[in-house]
């Protein structure tokens, strides 16, 4: 049993289960001998393996776009999980997709096995989680060669294992966890003596979402410079407290009444997000039409000028489509590796708790979205 399993604060009940599931993994991942050269020239097609959240896959994108390039003869295919399909969907430099969920299903493994298995010489594994249903996954599609990313902190708590411990990957890239994910996805290139300048992220969609989220911004076509305002974020710490959102809405609104403000908000928030509304009374500030694919809500996003976000998913976005953006998230590690970048403005709030959202705080977001739309107006 590994010094840091030993000295985690678990039960003994968990430890040793941690323990045997640990030992499953190392068992499962074991190959005699690594590969010590990378020769994608000579193959006609490549799998990789993404995140599943949204704002990760996003991250993803210049990945996929460099690999593309470089090699314009590979065929780029993709396991994915069921949530991020229909963005992966629209991505120009994949040709096929294979769902495989984090909780995985025997359907699934079959799946790989039956379709996928001795298809592959080489996977790319962008996911760095490790799990016994992921080394199962990847010894069933029967690749000879595996590359993948390093673990990051958050996930070496499981099973005190990193990707970089396991015998069936050959290489290991994105070794420094406090890089931002886009450059620790990028680092792939490094082993290749391949120089990455344009780390845009891409997001591709139907131009069905795109008319509409155009004819839905039209209505207000009178005012000056559009607001987006997401205030959920995946988890509760960052999350702003609705009594901030609302004292922050109507400030924005009664200070910069020829400013529209789209409150973003997913189905499982609508009713909040209409008494926040209700609340806030002010004639621009407005409510996005209800969104069924993330996609339409990038549409969305694509619209604003400026993007309020406590959400890093949001903040990938407006990065993608370069806009002016205030995230307010903690000052941590983990969160660093997610900042935004755009060629405009960016002002990052930092709150280790958004509980501790005060005045002083409304005020800079004030004052910022005034600087912001001096600078639009200049430019």
């Amino acid at each position: 049993m590994s010094k840091e399993l030993w000295r985690s604060d678990r039960t003994w009940f968990k430890k040793i289960s941690a323990y045997f599931k640990r030992l499953i993994i190392y068992l499962f991942s074991y190959k005699a001998k690594k590969h010590t050269t990378i020769d994608l020239a000579s193959e006609t097609k490549i799998i990789l393996r993404t995140y599943d959240a949204y704002g990760d896959a996003i991250i993803c994108t210049p990945f996929l776009r460099e690999l593309k390039k470089h090699f314009p003869h590979l065929q780029i295919d993709l396991i994915v999980s069921k949530k991020n399909y229909d963005f992966f969907k629209e991505n120009i430099y994949v040709n096929k997709l294979y769902i495989f969920s984090s909780s995985s299903t025997l359907k699934e493994y079959w799946m790989i096995f039956t379709k996928l298995r001795g298809n592959y010489n080489v996977l790319i594994d962008l996911w760095g989680k490790i799990s016994i249903s992921k080394i199962i996954a990847i010894r069933l599609l029967g690749v000879h060669q595996i590359l993948g990313v390093s673990t990051e902190e958050s996930y070496r708590h499981k099973y005190y294992i990193g990707t970089e411990n396991l015998q069936c990957y050959d290489f290991v890239f994105g070794r420094n966890l406090s890089a931002h994910h886009r450059d620790r996805f990028l680092d792939f290139f490094n082993l290749l003596g391949i120089n990455i300048d344009d780390k845009s992220y891409d997001i591709f969609y139907s131009e069905v979402y795109e008319k509409n989220a155009i004819e839905f911004i039209q209505r207000y076509r009178s005012y000056k410079f559009i607001i987006g305002f997401n205030y959920k974020g995946s988890r509760n710490a960052n999350t702003m407290p609705v009594d901030f959102v609302i004292k922050t809405l109507r400030s924005l609104s009664t200070t910069y009444p020829d400013f529209l403000i789209l409150l973003f908000f997913d189905s499982r928030h609508q009713d909040e997000a209409y008494f926040i509304k209700n609340k806030v009374q002010g004639d621009n500030v407005i409510l996005q039409f209800e969104t069924k694919k993330f996609l339409e809500f990038c549409a969305l996003v694509k619209q604003c000028d400026v993007v309020i976000t406590t959400g890093t998913s949001t903040l990938h976005v407006a990065s993608a489509f370069n806009k002016y953006i205030i995230p307010l998230y903690p000052n941590a590690p983990y969160y660093r590796s997610f900042d935004p970048f755009s060629t405009l403005p960016i002002k990052i709030l930092h709150k280790n708790n958004l509980e501790d959202l005060n005045p002083d705080d409304l005020d800079t977001i004030k004052d910022t979205i005034k600087e912001f739309y001096i600078y639009h107006k200049n430019k």
